[in-house]
């Protein structure tokens, strides 16, 4: 599994704005979430730095 947290630029704190999560792999989407603030898991290739799954899990921050 692969936890990824990717911003645009490097904040001093932690953008809390609501907005769509979404991994995209060689120009391609590959997940897409909305909902809940959530750290998603899913499976990646470190190698080849490439997605192996469109299955991910989401695990609810409380």
């Amino acid at each position: 599994m692969c936890l990824s947290l990717l911003q645009s630029e490097s904040p001093q704190w932690m953008d809390m704005n609501v907005g769509q999560s979404v991994v995209i792999d060689r120009g391609e989407l590959k997940l897409a979430y909305s909902g809940e603030p959530a750290v998603l898991l899913f499976d990646y290739d470190a190698e080849a730095k490439r997605v192996q799954s469109l299955a991910y899990d989401i695990h609810y921050i409380k």
